[in-house]
C-alpha cells in the first residue's frame, strides 16, 4: 500500500484506478502539505520537487546575452539612440514609474542548436518586448507573485544564430509600487535585473506541473470529501510517489496518471462549461493613466502570443477606453486585434465605457 511521505519503488498498473477505497487514510492537511512542497518553487524540499526540474539547459551572459540600457520614455526615440552596456546585478533601476530601455543581443550557444529557446528575464517589475522594428510582443512580469519571466526566442533556434530585442521595463509592479504587501504607493521603489538567461524547456516536466497544478485546485478548492476531490488528491500523491527527474520513463508515467484523470468525461446530462481568457485591467486604481495605458499593451500582446501558439484559444476583454488608447498609441497591436477578432479568437463585450469592479449584471 502507498503511504503519504514515502517513495516505493514500483510502477503503477495500466488498470490503477483511484477511489476512494484506495485513498490512504491521512489527515487531508498532511497530502495537502505534501502537494504543496512538490510544487514548490523554493523551500527546504524544493530540489526534490518538480519546480527545479522544469528547465533543462541553461546559458547566460556574453556572448550568448549581451545587455545595454537607455533611459527614455518612448520606443521611436529608445531604438535610435546609443545605449550603455551593463552586466546583471550591476545597479539599480529606479525610481518608482520610471521607464528603462533594454537592448538585448542573443547569440544562440551551440548547445541549444534545434531546441525551442526561451529568454528568462526577471527584473522584478513588469516589461513589454518589443521586435527590433518596434511591434509590441508579449508583456513580463517580474518577482513570484502571477510572474511571466519567459518570451520564446526560437521554435527552432540555429547556433550561432543572432535576435535583437528591446525590452521596455516599467519600474513598478502588477500592483502598483507599495513596497511588500502595502498598496500604499512608494515613490522611492528601486528595482534590479536579477535574470537575463536562455533556457530550454523541459516540456513533459511541465506539462506534468501544469496538470498537477489543477489537481491542487480540485483537491484544495472544492469539498475535500467529495469523490472528485478525493481523487484528485489521490493522483496527485501517485505522481509524488512515482516521479525521478532525470527518468523518462518514470515522467511518462506520471503524465500517464495526470492525463487519465483529467481527460475523464462527465456523464451525457452534465452541464458543460467553456473557459474564456480574460484580463481585468483596473483603468483607474493603483497607477497612473499613463501606466494603464502599458498595462493594456503589456496584457493583451501577451494573450495575442497566446492566439498565435493556441488556435483554440479565446480572449474577451471589454472597456472600449482602453481599446481607443490602444488604437491610438499601439496600432500595430491594434491592428492584430482586429485580426484575432476576424479569426474568432478575440471576443470584444462589455456594456459600459469603462469596466466596473464586477462581472455580473445589473438586475433592474
Amino acid at each position: 500500500m502507498t503511504i503519504y511521505g514515502h517513495r516505493h519503488c514500483h510502477h503503477a498498473s495500466n488498470d490503477l484506478k483511484p477511489s476512494l477505497d484506495n485513498a490512504p487514510s491521512v489527515p487531508t492537511n498532511i497530502a495537502h502539505s505534501r502537494l504543496n512542497n512538490f510544487l514548490a518553487g523554493a523551500g527546504q524540499f524544493y530540489s526534490m520537487g518538480i519546480h527545479n526540474r522544469l528547465w533543462i539547459l541553461r546559458h547566460s551572459g556574453v556572448p550568448h546575452v549581451q545587455l545595454k540600457v537607455y533611459s527614455v520614455p518612448d520606443v521611436k526615440e529608445a531604438i535610435t539612440q546609443k545605449f550603455q552596456e551593463f552586466t546583471i546585478g550591476q545597479h539599480d533601476f529606479g525610481p518608482s514609474w520610471t521607464t528603462h530601455w533594454f537592448q538585448v543581443t542573443v547569440k544562440i550557444p551551440e548547445a541549444l542548436d534545434g531546441h525551442e529557446v526561451t529568454l528568462q528575464w526577471d527584473m522584478g517589475c513588469e516589461g513589454l518586448v518589443w521586435s527590433h522594428d518596434g511591434v509590441p510582443l508579449q508583456g513580463l512580469t517580474g518577482g513570484s507573485d502571477q510572474a511571466r519571466h519567459e518570451f520564446i526566442i526560437s521554435k527552432k533556434a540555429k547556433a550561432n544564430e543572432v535576435h535583437l530585442l528591446y525590452i521596455e521595463a516599467a519600474c513598478n509592479g502588477m500592483f502598483g509600487v507599495g513596497a511588500s504587501d502595502s498598496m500604499v504607493a512608494d515613490p522611492n521603489r528601486y528595482f534590479k535585473l536579477k535574470q537575463a538567461d536562455l533556457v530550454v524547456a523541459n516540456k513533459p516536466v511541465q506539462d506534468l506541473y501544469h496538470d498537477l497544478t489543477i489537481l491542487r485546485g480540485i483537491a484544495f478548492d472544492t469539498d475535500s470529501n467529495s469523490i472528485q476531490a478525493r481523487k484528485a488528491l489521490w493522483v496527485a500523491n501517485e505522481v509524488i510517489n512515482h516521479f525521478i527527474g532525470d527518468n523518462e520513463t518514470a515522467i511518462s508515467e506520471c503524465n500517464r496518471l495526470t492525463r487519465e484523470f483529467l481527460n475523464e468525461q462527465n456523464g451525457s446530462e452534465m452541464h458543460r462549461v467553456t473557459a474564456v481568457g480574460n484580463c481585468h485591467i483596473d483603468t483607474a486604481w493603483l497607477w497612473p493613466y499613463d501606466e494603464t495605458k502599458r498595462k493594456v499593451a503589456r496584457s493583451w500582446s501577451s494573450q495575442l502570443n497566446l492566439i498565435e501558439r493556441y488556435p483554440d484559444y479565446v480572449f474577451t476583454a471589454s472597456q472600449v477606453q482602453q481599446y481607443e488608447w490602444l488604437q491610438e498609441l499601439y496600432p500595430k497591436l491594434f491592428e492584430k486585434i482586429k485580426a484575432a477578432e476576424k479569426n474568432e479568437q478575440w471576443e470584444i463585450i462589455g456594456g459600459s465605457w469603462v469596466e466596473h469592479g464586477k462581472s455580473l449584471q445589473y438586475l433592474y
